[in-house]
């Protein structure tokens, strides 16, 4: 049996790959790039807190500010509406507690405490304890001064990066520095 061999057409002939300077550089470079780009979306993504619990999201006076006289109510907002068993404990500047009575507003999202007339100028304290309607609890403390603040009392500042999401964001800028020092010994090596 005669087999007879066709040419294949030059459309269908396999290219000859030609090897360019600097290509095996440019495709790590951007397999790094995308590695890092999807950590970084991760460490975003996963920084949002939980939708399932409540989360402070105001106070009214707000956190660390100075009030001329003493407020009639302190509000305390959430992302989600709050059980009756939520609670809310008002201290005087020398850390005695101060009578007050807790209410909800309409919603349920806002823990209203109202302090009796009376007190003594210098740093209030709130402590709040507020049940999700999941049962997630979330305590906190509110601090607040009235007219001045006390003598050896510092109000800090809030938000600073804590737990894990300070973890992950300190291991990618890490990393990526690792990476950045990594590709441009590799891109020095291959022009020798």
């Amino acid at each position: 049996m005669n087999a007879s061999i066709t040419p294949m057409p030059a459309t269908m002939q396999r290219v000859r790959m030609v090897a360019r300077p600097g290509g095996r550089r440019l495709r790590l470079l951007a397999r790094v790039l995308l590695v890092w780009s999807v950590a970084g979306t991760w460490c975003l993504i996963g920084a949002q807190p939980a939708r399932a619990h409540a989360a402070l999201v105001a106070t009214t006076p707000s956190a660390s500010s100075v009030v001329p006289t003493p407020p009639q109510q302190v509000l305390i907002e959430f992302t989600e509406s709050l059980q009756r068993s939520s609670e809310a404990r008002v201290r005087d500047p020398e850390g005695r507690d101060h009578p007050s009575t807790t209410l909800f507003s309409m919603t349920g999202e806002v823990l209203v405490v109202l302090p009796e007339p009376g007190g003594p100028a210098g740093t209030w304290s709130v402590d709040y304890r507020a049940v999700s309607v999941d049962g997630h609890t979330l305590t906190g403390t509110l601090r607040y001064s009235v007219g001045r603040l006390t003598a050896d009392d510092e109000l800090r500042p809030l938000a600073t990066p804590t737990g894990l999401f300070a973890t992950l964001l300190l291991i990618a800028t890490l990393g990526f520095g690792v990476t950045v020092r990594t590709m441009s010994t590799a891109g020095s090596e291959e022009e020798r």
